[in-house]
């Protein structure tokens, strides 16, 4: 992916000036990610790395959210010199969540797929063909890994894992995307209109964070209560609980574009995808209690 990747940057951009710093940063977060596979990191180094790597694009790729728009209110909200700090946490907010979100064959391949897939139409309705092309490549590139990834009807496993070096990579892909198109005059969207694209993930990552801080544990400590775990708890199987959730992300990011095409207020769509998170809340809280009493205690337990 990530070969096919760099190939697509030098073909469809004609200067690297901008984008090498995104083809390096994603060398080093991919070579991050495959030392973390072959030999294990710990999670404060390896958030340390991709606190570096995300630094890395904002000081030098000039990718910087500096206004959030008229995200709260119909007032602007400029981040003034708290910019490079709040980018940085937006970037490894997003590796994070794809990586998290890569517990089911197919499950981020296929979030990755629709992000793109969503910002590809933001770009092109925006005239951003360069932008525009990089994204139809990446479509390709993940549709291409997905063949062998996903678990189509009569294949039992996936052939091909991505691991944390590919969930990493596409996380800060998505990320520079996510945020490049939001900012400058001839921005694609508005920040808050890249939240709806990627929301489905990103409520999975904060509520489960939020659960394990609540208990006292790190929040990058491995549990299964993610929302893929509760589907496969409440009896779906893995093509059925990956279809599920790959249809809901695209629908959500799906009205987040067609709000902006209708010209909703960014704090409108802001205040309706944070009810719909309130929502998301609670009915994880009620599955993750239905869960927890009907589980069967281990023998320390019992004793």
């Amino acid at each position: 992916m990530f070969l096919a990747f760099a190939t697509s940057i030098l073909l469809f951009y004609h200067t690297l000036d901008h984008v090498g710093v995104l083809v390096l940063a994603s060398l080093l977060l991919l070579m991050v990610g495959f030392y973390d596979d072959r030999r294990g990191l710990s999670a404060k180094l390896r958030l340390l790395l991709q606190l570096a790597c995300a630094a890395l694009i904002v000081i030098e790729g000039d990718i910087v959210l500096t206004t959030l728009g008229p995200v709260f209110s119909p007032l602007s909200v400029g981040l003034g010199s708290l910019s490079v700090v709040f980018t940085i946490f937006c970037i490894v907010g997003v590796i994070n969540a794809m990586n998290m979100s890569d517990g089911l064959d197919g499950l981020a391949g296929g979030y990755a797929l629709n992000t793109f897939l969503l910002l590809s139409i933001a770009a092109v309705q925006a005239g951003r063909i360069a932008d525009a092309e990089v994204l139809f490549a990446m479509i390709a590139i993940v549709a291409a890994f997905l063949l062998f990834n996903y678990r189509f009807p009569g294949r039992r496993h996936a052939l091909l894992f991505m691991g944390d070096a590919g969930s990493m990579f596409l996380g800060l892909i998505l990320a520079w995307f996510l945020i490049d198109l939001t900012q400058g005059k001839d921005a694609a969207m508005s920040p808050v209109v890249a939240l709806w694209f990627f929301a489905l993930p990103l409520y999975d990552t904060v509520s489960v964070m939020a659960k394990r801080m609540t208990k006292g544990d790190s929040p990058f400590q491995a549990d299964r209560n993610h929302l893929h775990h509760v589907l496969l708890a409440h009896g779906f199987t893995t093509l059925q609980t990956t279809a599920i959730l790959h249809t809901a992300s695209l629908l959500l990011g799906s009205i987040g574009l067609a709000l902006d095409f209708a010209a909703v207020p960014n704090y409108i769509m802001f205040w309706l995808l944070a009810g719909i998170f309130a929502g998301y809340c609670l009915v994880m809280n009620r599955a993750w209690r239905m869960i927890e009493t009907r589980r069967v205690p281990t023998h320390s337990e019992r004793a």
